[in-house]
């Protein structure tokens, strides 16, 4: 490899036109293949910067060059998991792709809708596949190309309704089945990859519709056209194949040499490859019974994870390739439950949790360490890293953010290496079970397991119940489909799918939820683990999967018979103050003690016109009163009446506080005040980035002074750069816990952005909050919280007063407010002095009614 890089460096240096194109692209595979990720952005980056994005009348380099680096650029990005980018790279290579070029635009038109694909989003994906379809329409149908290129398509789509259509409905393998036999019988390719890949997934689609005989027959085929082919890549993955649809007919025995030559095949270097197999077989021994030999493969595929992962600590591009990758550790976790060992099977899943949030913190922290120096070399980058987001937040010129996106990750890699990060570790349990008990905690940690039907493995889901002295594994009788489908019978907001399926909150509808439907979810996720929870302990729940978009304070564990009388429910936030943590590591993290010069810090803005969204934003959000074009986007958001009354009434709670409103609510006075403020309290609108969660932002004010260029939007990029031990967050704003969802991480939102900065705590929102409601939940849990209740108990108070202040309201009101992190008590002083005076004239006027009542009587 270094060989030919020297090559290519050469060949970069000394070629003109498209052959110094090609060399760019191909050295920045290598830099690629070397996960030099660094060095790969910087080549396509300084081609972009020299040349642009297309030919110009003076270019020595034409459309073809520039799609090839386009095109590369692309599949590059797709391989780091930024699958976003990757798409991008497949558009402006069809940009450059001339209209009459009619096979190159399906190619790459074939491309992005498999981006789409792997990131889930079917209706794009199946839009790409139809436009390609139509392109081809253009061709001779007499002709080896359409017949070729049809062929393809077919074989794509397919693929992609297997993926992402066939779970759901499993009559659409008879779709897949009709599709893969359109394709081989517009070309029959005898002796090559293509020919053996569609037997196989032919093979692979009579399989999943109860014809084995014939699914063995194809894929005994395939592999006859792979080994003609001489492809020792596509044979290993095809007998990957063949011996999974052994394993479906139950001939475990018989698909074990298969898979065994599979794995051996695959080269170290091939991650996903190696992964998949490596589980497959794991699977297989889990199904013969053989423990230990399953136990020993899925951590081989752990082992596979974890050296990939070892290459992108505390980078997105980490985030992105971990969350994909888990089922090995599940698979490991279930082999440890069948040998009863409910504590190792705890610690591997362990593993999985808040992993990209660990290595944020850790660098937080190794970042304060510093010696003085370091420090000043690392927060200048810091520095430099915000404003390079920022701007590329902002520009509209596709040159331009290729130029941004090279910096960004030139500053990540000269700042990671600065930190020499150590491995994040994960606490021991008896560090975990000593905080438990020192708090009168008990904690819920959950696993949600889908099951694999077609290889006869039923789910297994469990709850790890963790007590100061003892760890429970108790089964769940549920997978994580069905328990979507019981959220969702209980209301469209818990409801899993896109943010524009969510209802809006106009009508009493969208605010009433099935109290019948939410004791069905108590019955499956709590009822299983009441039995060993100590009925005067607190209550940590650590999510799995779904358990994300549930607040568990509003699940009745006794239903009245009318599916509304809410004021009949008894709710779980009755018997428990409630908390929630990412990890079972993160209840170590405790809040300080130490009194700062600030009880709390109140920030909002409520009057707002015109707020200019960068264009990442823009696209991302799509708002429904949305005004321009891409670029600086005018985005009209509706007044919030409520925010200074919010304010006004929580800042008077607190001896030493301090209000900003409207103008002074800006991110540079946020900033100033994070290392001050026990309670940083923040009341806007927020706006929330599915597929970009760095573009995550909180609304507040412009600086508006003469050398400032800041929008008044605090995006999560910029709190990520920050790094402040805050003990509490509250974050006021509707759906300020609604983001892009990571598996092991839940979901990417703001108050994430915060526990990340260094929010021991944070108070946030998994939906809309009614003003009122907002107003009168955030006074009774503050007041509790200057009296020393512990941050759980204080919201459990909160939401127990407002209930019995509106018995007949829906728990829409009242239970989207959560706390997660750390439930210690705050550090804070008592109420304002004009409340003591207060209190002493009523007390001082209860004893003189008191003696002339005395007076009288006695008279």
């Amino acid at each position: 490899m270094d060989a030919r890089y020297a090559v290519l460096k050469r060949a970069e240096l000394q070629c003109n036109g498209d052959a110094k194109a090609e060399a760019i692209a191909e050295k920045a595979y290598v830099e690629a293949q070397r996960r030099d990720f660094a060095a790969m952005t910087s080549t396509f980056s300084t081609f972009f910067e020299q040349y642009g994005q297309t030919p110009t009348d003076t270019s020595t380099i034409t459309k073809t060059g520039f799609r090839s680096v386009h095109h590369y650029y692309a599949f590059l990005h797709y391989h780091t998991g930024d699958l976003a980018e990757a798409a991008q790279g497949y558009i402006r290579a069809l940009e450059v792709t001339p209209e009459e070029n009619i096979t190159q635009r399906i190619n790459l038109t074939e491309s992005l809708a498999l981006m789409y694909q792997r990131m889930r989003d079917r209706d794009a994906a199946m839009r790409a596949y139809q436009r390609a379809l139509n392109w081809t329409e253009q061709l001779d149908s007499e002709t080896d190309t359409y017949r070729r290129m049809r062929a393809l398509l077919l074989f794509g789509l397919a693929g992609m309704q297997a993926e992402l259509e066939a779970e759901d409905n499993p009559d659409v393998w008879r779709s897949v089945a009709a599709n893969l036999r359109e394709s081989l019988d517009l070309v029959s390719d005898p002796g090559t990859v293509f020919q053996a890949n569609r037997l196989s997934a032919l093979g692979e689609a009579h399989a999943n519709l109860g014809d084995i005989d014939t699914a063995l027959s194809l894929s005994t085929k395939a592999l006859a056209e792979a080994r003609v082919a001489e492809s020792d890549r596509t044979l290993a993955f095809l007998q990957h194949v063949h011996g999974s649809i052994l394993m479906m007919d139950g001939q475990f025995d018989a698909a074990e040499p298969y898979l065994r030559r599979a794995v051996e095949a695959q080269p170290e270097r091939r991650y996903e490859d190696r992964r998949r197999v490596l589980q497959r077989i794991g699977i297989l021994y889990e199904r013969r019974g053989d423990l230990s030999a399953a136990a020993s493969y899925y951590q081989q595929a752990i082992e596979t994870v974890e050296d990939y992962r070892s290459g992108l600590r505390a980078t997105e591009w980490a985030a992105a390739a971990f969350g994909g990758w888990q089922t090995a550790y599940r698979g490991l976790a279930r082999v440890q439950l069948l040998q009863n060992n409910p504590e190792d099977a705890l610690q591997t899943l362990e593993r999985t949790r808040a992993r990209h949030l660990a290595d944020l913190r850790l660098e937080a922290d190794v970042a304060h360490a510093m010696a003085p120096e370091q420090r000043v070399r690392y927060d200048s980058l810091t520095q430099v890293l915000q404003a390079v987001r920022s701007e590329r937040s902002r520009t509209d010129s596709p040159v331009r953010a290729i130029q941004l996106r090279r910096r960004e990750t030139e500053v990540i890699a000269t700042r990671q290496g600065l930190l020499n990060l150590p491995e994040a570790t994960t606490a021991p349990l008896s560090t975990i079970q000593d905080t438990l008990a020192a708090q009168n905690r008990v904690a819920v940690s959950y696993m949600l397991d889908e099951g694999e039907e077609r290889f006869g493995r039923a789910a297994q889901s469990h709850a790890f119940v963790i007590t100061p002295d003892t760890v429970h594994a108790v089964p769940l009788d549920i997978d994580e489909s069905t328990l979507n489908e019981k959220m969702a019978a209980v209301s469209p907001w818990l409801a899993s799918g896109q943010e524009d399926a969510r209802p809006s909150t106009g009508g009493i509808g969208s605010t009433q939820v099935d109290l019948h439907a939410l004791h069905d979810v108590y019955q499956a996720v709590i009822a299983p683990v009441a039995p060993h929870l100590p009925k005067d302990a607190s209550l940590t729940v650590i999510p799995d999967g779904a358990l994300f978009r549930l607040p568990i304070a509003m699940l009745v564990s006794e239903a009245p018979q009318s599916r509304y009388d809410y004021a009949s429910a008894r709710f779980l936030v009755e018997d428990y103050p409630l908390s929630r943590q990412l990890s079972l590591s993160s209840l170590t993290d405790g809040s300080e003690t130490q009194r700062r010069p600030l009880d709390i810090a109140a920030l909002g803005r409520s009057e707002f016109g015109e707020v200019m969204l960068g264009s990442l934003l823009a696209e991302a959000v799509r708002p429904r009163s949305i005004q321009g074009t891409r670029g600086r986007v005018g985005y009209h958001l509706p007044p919030l009446p409520g925010v200074e009354r919010e304010l006004r009434s929580v800042a008077d709670l607190f001896r030493n506080g301090r209000m900003l409103l409207n103008d002074e609510a800006t991110p540079k006075a946020l900033n100033d005040l994070m290392g001050e403020a026990t309670i940083l309290h923040l009341s806007s609108h927020a706006l929330a980035s599915p597929q970009l969660p760095l573009q995550n932002a909180f609304v507040l004010s412009p600086s508006n002074t003469a050398d400032s260029t800041d929008s008044g939007l605090l995006y999560l990029h910029q709190l990520q750069g920050q790094f402040a031990s805050i003990p509490l967050v509250n974050l006021s704003g509707c759906e300020t816990a609604q983001g892009a969802f990571h598996e092991g991480e839940g979901m990417r939102s703001l108050q994430y952005a915060f526990r990340a900065v260094g929010a021991r705590a944070t108070l946030s929102n998994l939906w809309p909050i009614d003003d009122d409601a907002a107003v009168t939940l955030n006074e009774s849990f503050y007041d509790h919280v200057r009296r020393g209740m512990p941050k759980d108990a204080a919201l459990q108070q909160a939401q127990l007063q407002y209930r019995r202040m509106h018995p007949d309201q829906s728990p829409f009101f009242w239970a989207g407010t959560m706390l997660h992190g750390s439930p210690a008590p705050l550090a804070v002083s008592g109420p304002p002095r004009w409340w003591r005076y207060a209190g002493a004239l009523v007390l001082f006027g209860m004893i003189t009614l008191g003696a002339y009542g005395w007076r009288r009587r006695t008279a």
